[in-house]
């Protein structure tokens, strides 16, 4: 699950309510994110490199959702203060992992779409397979899949013509 500290209406009373389920296990969730939400300053918006379309609603009208930005970049609402969402944020993730000593980055949320990649090669991989590998083992199984996948999309890319390792990083 991902979740973002800082959204309209969002009080630290249910960021509490709810963050407190995921910590002590309440759900089904094992793996997390929590970010606080990130809005891109009306000057960049404005620029005349950018374009609008790769803007969120609430960057594109931040005062209708109660939103208004800092001096230093970041912006506050009626319950929040942009530092606050996320040193908040940082909080739960790390009750969140200190409350699991078997989590590690590789079963994260940030890496679990790596993680279930492995179906590409172990196509009769499921989630409680993962959960069962080492995390030696796990490294290693994503570092050979990252580089099937590269290798895959090389191929497509030059149509089998790639004769040379490109400097690509996943």
């Amino acid at each position: 699950g991902s979740f973002i500290i800082g959204l309209p209406h969002e009080t630290k009373d249910t960021a509490d309510e709810w963050s407190e389920m995921l910590i002590n296990g309440e759900t089904a969730l094992d793996t997390i994110s929590c970010n606080r939400l990130f809005l891109v300053p009306q000057s960049t918006i404005t620029s005349k490199n950018t374009s609008k379309v790769f803007f969120s609603e609430f960057e594109l009208n931040k005062s209708k959702y109660g939103y208004t930005e800092t001096p230093e970049g970041g912006w506050d609402n009626e319950h929040w203060k942009y530092q606050e969402a996320l040193d908040y944020a940082e909080n739960v993730m790390k009750r969140f992992v200190d409350a699991r000593p078997e989590f590690t980055f590789k079963r994260s949320a940030q890496s679990t779409m790596a993680i279930m990649n492995l179906k590409v090669n172990n196509p009769d991989l499921n989630w409680e397979d993962v959960h069962d590998i080492s995390p030696d083992q796990l490294d290693n199984i994503i570092d050979h899949t990252k580089e099937e996948i590269l290798m895959k999309y090389k191929e497509k890319l030059f149509n089998g013509k790639c004769e040379t390792t490109l400097p690509v990083r996943i």
